[in-house]
């Protein structure tokens, strides 16, 4: 893998002065917080009592987002979170210990954080063979599959025993040896029914792998969709798909494969979105923006609440 030359390549990228991105005027996109710009934010989980948490990368902290819109610092961390799940003890974390701009050291410091409800720091373990840890999805027998976007690998990750383990390695996970600059391979994955669906920012894609009874995979990386830049995703309750483009708009993957935009502008390089809650109690939408910092831009990181797009 050629790693000096993607971190200096995204290195780059961040000084590259991009167009200011302005917020799109639709109806009920609301803003319910705003980070200094440089601010990253990256990953989050919804709580069964509505909570939202959600990671700061640079800032190495885990925010929480409570039903009312209010947000606050839940927990400074040792390491530059990534993603983070709810367990049944607190939260794990994915997480790098050199931030991924550091220069290609920042490989060999993939990293499991364990948190308690409160967010304290419980314990951390390493993840050797890992290169690039990323999105997380719940498992079977309480383990953890988080996507890797450099090693062309999902890992099992057991926080009980402390350990990370292959699950799938596949060149389908991989990056595209034809993009130039550094894009990641494997990113957001989630659960859907008995198969897995995994995005690939990289290659623009969609991809499933089916999954036995006993958990483990049952065939290949498989093609769904070419959608485009995509980061992480949620899979709605009609099996649409609704994706963060790491870009300014947010989309939507219909069952029949067509593909419309919620958001034509104002997501700013945004990275994640779960199914929450409208003020009314409605499906709505949380969206996490990054300014757009990777592209240049210099707009403060933002959390965007938007209605739950109707059915086309």
């Amino acid at each position: 893998m050629r790693i000096r030359t993607f971190v200096l390549a995204l290195s780059t990228a961040l000084l590259v002065a991009a167009p200011k991105a302005a917020m799109a005027q639709s109806a009920g996109v609301e803003r319910l917080a705003e980070y200094p710009s440089g601010t990253f934010l990256e990953n989050l989980d919804v709580l069964q009592d509505g909570r939202v948490v959600f990671t700061s990368y640079f800032a190495k902290t885990i925010e929480v987002l409570d039903p009312a819109g209010r947000v606050r610092t839940l927990a400074s961390v040792s390491a530059h979170p990534v993603s983070i799940l709810a367990t049944d003890g607190g939260y794990l974390v994915a997480a790098h210990g050199e931030p991924f701009v550091s220069g290609p050291r920042f490989v060999e410091t993939q990293q499991l954080l364990l948190l308690d409800p409160e967010g304290r720091e419980l314990a951390t373990f390493k993840a050797p063979d890992a290169r690039f840890l990323n999105g997380m999805v719940r498992h079977v027998r309480a383990r953890v599959l988080v996507a890797d976007s450099i090693a062309a690998t999902i890992w099992e990750v057991d926080p009980q025993a402390r350990t990370v383990t292959p699950w799938l390695k596949d060149a389908a996970l991989s990056q595209d040896p034809a993009v130039t600059g550094f894009r990641p391979g494997a990113n957001g994955i989630k659960r859907q029914g008995d198969r897995l669906v995994v995005s690939n920012s990289s290659r623009g894609t969609l991809s499933t792998i089916a999954v036995d009874a006993n958990g483990a995979p049952a065939g290949p990386v498989a093609l769904l969709a070419q959608v485009g830049p995509i980061d992480d995703f949620l899979i709605g309750p009609g099996a649409e798909i609704i994706f963060a483009t790491h870009g300014p708009a947010l989309k939507r993957r219909a069952p029949d494969g067509t593909i419309t935009t919620i958001l034509a502008t104002g997501c700013d390089g945004c990275t994640a979105v779960a199914l929450w809650k409208g003020r009314d109690g409605s499906p709505a939408l949380i969206v996490l923006t990054t300014g757009g910092l990777r592209e240049g831009g210099k707009e403060p990181a933002r959390v965007l609440r938007l209605p739950y797009p109707t059915s086309r």
